[in-house]
């Protein structure tokens, strides 16, 4: 077997590196820079109505994570005769508005209106665009590798090739390419592991939500009994 060229393994250790810096962003993305895209925004529109619509822009103008107990004031500032997509838009590509906010921030501002099925559904999607994107990264990876085989030229004589004794079929790409997937493998679970914590964090925090709204529901109803 020839040897590896020190070319052809410096080559892949810069593809090996410039992966890992885009595999690195995409998952710093996971948890607070993925951008809202026009086909998510048109969904949301679509399965809003125009009291929902206003209220989640109103939301969204908040910057803290719980909103104030009344939000009415910024509900009559949004104007009701807007497209809701069109709103979406606006708030979207503004960049003292939606610029920078991030698909976790509007799922959340979703489960605060109530709208617990397009907060899902928004989580599912996100989840799938990664899934996607680091599919075609490591397909387009792979296929770059493929491209740059190494092909064994033997020069022109009379004289008979011998055969030369197989060496250990092992080389240095096999070990590049098994550091590749196992830090692969490591960086995925870091994926689930962090969605899988973002997930618990938003359940508890809903079942305190709901706890509290019943404890204020109950104590409501014994102070209407003490005063009848």
């Amino acid at each position: 077997m020839c040897p590896v060229s020190s070319d052809f393994t410096s080559y892949i250790m810069m593809k090996l590196l410039s992966f890992i810096e885009k595999f690195n962003s995409v998952f710093r993305a996971t948890v607070c820079t993925i951008d809202i895209n026009l086909s998510e925004l048109e969904y949301l529109a679509a399965h809003l109505d125009s009291f929902e619509c206003r209220r989640l822009i109103a939301a969204m103008h908040y910057k803290t994570y719980d909103l104030p107990q009344l939000i009415a004031g910024a509900e009559r500032k949004i104007d009701g005769d807007v497209l809701c997509l069109r709103q979406l838009l606006h708030w979207n590509n503004s960049p003292s508005e939606g610029v920078g906010a991030t698909h976790e921030d509007l799922e959340h501002r979703l489960r605060q209106i109530n709208r617990h099925d397009l907060a899902t559904w928004l989580g599912k999607t996100v989840f799938k665009e990664l899934r996607s994107d680091i599919e075609k990264s490591l397909k387009k990876v792979f296929r770059q590798f493929g491209e740059q085989e190494i092909q064994t030229q033997y020069p022109i004589t009379l004289e008979p090739i011998h055969q030369v004794e197989e060496e250990d079929p092992w080389t240095e790409v096999d070990t590049i390419l098994m550091i590749l997937l196992v830090g692969l493998a490591g960086s995925l679970m870091l994926i689930v592991l962090s969605l899988i914590n973002h997930r618990v964090r938003n359940f508890l925090f809903q079942k305190k939500q709901e706890t509290l709204s019943n404890f204020d529901e109950e104590k409501e109803k014994l102070l209407n009994s003490d005063t009848d």
